[in-house]
C-alpha cells in the first residue's frame, strides 16, 4: 500500500518508482475480458512510454499499475478544504532593468533553438546554461539589483580560504548590499505586502511565504522589519539556519500574535508541522492557515505540494478561517508563470498515476500528458513599462499562437 506522494515529473519516472517498490516485472493484464493479454515489466522505462517523444503516456499501462496498487489517499484524514487561487501582478521594473531582461529572454530563446536544431542531445553545459538563464528571469522580476549582482554577493558566508580580515569584509559588503536592496522594494516585494494585508483582513494572523530561492526572502524581511511594522514578526526557515534555529523559528512564528514566516521550499518540503501547537502549559495555539508561494518556483509540482501540506495536514481545523488559503503570486507572462504552466501538465500526469484522476486528459483516447510547450516559450519579453502585456482573456498557446 502507498501512502506517499509520487514524485513524477515525466512518465520514465514510474519505472524507478515501480523498481523501488519492488513491483512485478512481468504484469498480465486485460483491459475487458475480450481483449488480448498483454504482459508488462513495470520496471522497464519503455513500459509507461507511447511515443518517441516522451509525450505520451502509456494509458494502459497505468490501469495495470493499478491492480496492484493500494494506494491511500488524504480522503481519510476529513482535512477542512484548501482554497487555491493564482494572483497577477505588475512587476514595474525600471526601463533598464526591463531591457536587460529582454536581453536574457532572447539569448534564453536563442539557446533553446541552437539546442533543438542540433544533432546532438543537449550536453549539460547547455542545459545548465538555460536554467542559469530562468533563473536570472526570476531574479529580475524579484529583485533587479539582486539579477545583477548574484545571489553569492548577498551570502555573508565568504569563499573557502579567506582569511579572518576578508571573510569580515565580505560580511561588510553583504550587509550593506541587503540594505541597498530593501531599500528599493521591487513590485514582486510590494505585491506581496498587499497579498499579506489582504489575508490579514481575513483573519489571518500566522501566514507563510514559500520560495524557491532564498535571497529574495532575505531581502524582503529586512524591508518588512525596517518599514512595514504591520506585518509583524518575521522568521526565517531556511536551509543556512542550524536545527536549534529552525525549531525556535518554527515556535515563535506559530506562538506570535501577528507574523511572517519565510520558508524556503526545498527546506520546508518536509518534516515540518505548522499546525496548532500546544505551550509548555498545555495551551493550544491556532496555529498557520495561509500559505503565499512568491519570489520563485521550483521545477517539481511535487515540492511544492509537499510544502504546503506542512499546513494542511492531521491537527489543521482551521478554527480562524475554515479553510487553508493558498496563493501564488507571479505575474503573467514571468518564468514562474510558464513554470506553473508546465506544473498543470505533470500535476495531470501525477494525479492519473496516483488516483486514477484523467481531468487533464480529453477522454480515453487522449494520452498525451505534455501539453504546455517550454518554459522559455511560454515567457513573454517586458514592455517599455517593466510590465508584462495583460493576460488576454483567452490564453494562447505559445507555440502555434492560436487559442
Amino acid at each position: 500500500m502507498a501512502s506517499g506522494t509520487f514524485l513524477i515529473n515525466k512518465p520514465l519516472d514510474m519505472a524507478g518508482i515501480c523498481k523501488g517498490g519492488n513491483a512485478p516485472r512481468a504484469l498480465r493484464f486485460k483491459e475487458h475480458k475480450d481483449a488480448r493479454e498483454i504482459i508488462y515489466d513495470l520496471q522497464d522505462p519503455n513500459t509507461w512510454i507511447a511515443d518517441r517523444d516522451h509525450r505520451k503516456v502509456n494509458k494502459k499501462a497505468l490501469k495495470a499499475l493499478r491492480q496492484v496498487l493500494d494506494r491511500a489517499t488524504e480522503k481519510i484524514l476529513n482535512l477542512p478544504p484548501i482554497e487555491e487561487l493564482g494572483v497577477s501582478y505588475e512587476p514595474t521594473l525600471d526601463p533598464e532593468a526591463a531591457t536587460e531582461y529582454n536581453g536574457v529572454l532572447q539569448e534564453a530563446r536563442a539557446l533553446k533553438v541552437r539546442i533543438e536544431q542540433s544533432q546532438h542531445k543537449a550536453s549539460a553545459k547547455e542545459l545548465t546554461q538555460l536554467m542559469t538563464m530562468l533563473q536570472l528571469l526570476q531574479k529580475y522580476v524579484a529583485s533587479p539589483l539582486l539579477a545583477r549582482r548574484g545571489a553569492a554577493a548577498f551570502s555573508a558566508s565568504a569563499p573557502a580560504g579567506s582569511s579572518a580580515a576578508e571573510k569580515a569584509a565580505h560580511r561588510a559588503r553583504a550587509a550593506a548590499l541587503l540594505d541597498e536592496a530593501s531599500r528599493e522594494p521591487s513590485g514582486a516585494m510590494v505585491a506581496l505586502r498587499d497579498e499579506l494585508n489582504q489575508l490579514r483582513a481575513q483573519g489571518h494572523k500566522q501566514i507563510v511565504v514559500a520560495a524557491n530561492h532564498t535571497t529574495i526572502m532575505k531581502i524582503t524581511k529586512q524591508w518588512f522589519e525596517r518599514d512595514c511594522p504591520e506585518q509583524g514578526e518575521c522568521f526565517t526557515y531556511d536551509g543556512d539556519a542550524t536545527p536549534e534555529k529552525k525549531l525556535r523559528a518554527k515556535r515563535d512564528f506559530l506562538r506570535c500574535n501577528r507574523g511572517v514566516l519565510f520558508l524556503s521550499i526545498g527546506s520546508g518540503g518536509c518534516g515540518l508541522h505548522l499546525v496548532r501547537p500546544r505551550g509548555p502549559n498545555g495551551e493550544i495555539f491556532h496555529g498557520c492557515e495561509a500559505m503565499i508561494f512568491w519570489g520563485s518556483l521550483p521545477y517539481s509540482p511535487a515540492h511544492v505540494r509537499q510544502c504546503m501540506k506542512r499546513i494542511h495536514r492531521i491537527g489543521q481545523t482551521c478554527p480562524v478561517t475554515k479553510k487553508v488559503s493558498i496563493r501564488y503570486l507571479f505575474p503573467y507572462g514571468s518564468c514562474d508563470y510558464a513554470i506553473g504552466t508546465m506544473h498543470g501538465d505533470k500535476q495531470s500526469l501525477a494525479a492519473l498515476v496516483q488516483d486514477g484522476n484523467d481531468y487533464g486528459f480529453g477522454g480515453d483516447t487522449d494520452s498525451q500528458w505534455r501539453k504546455a510547450g517550454r518554459i522559455v516559450d511560454a515567457c513573454l519579453p517586458m514592455l517599455e513599462s517593466g510590465c508584462f502585456a495583460p493576460m488576454p482573456q483567452h490564453k494562447i498557446d505559445p507555440l502555434t499562437n492560436q487559442p
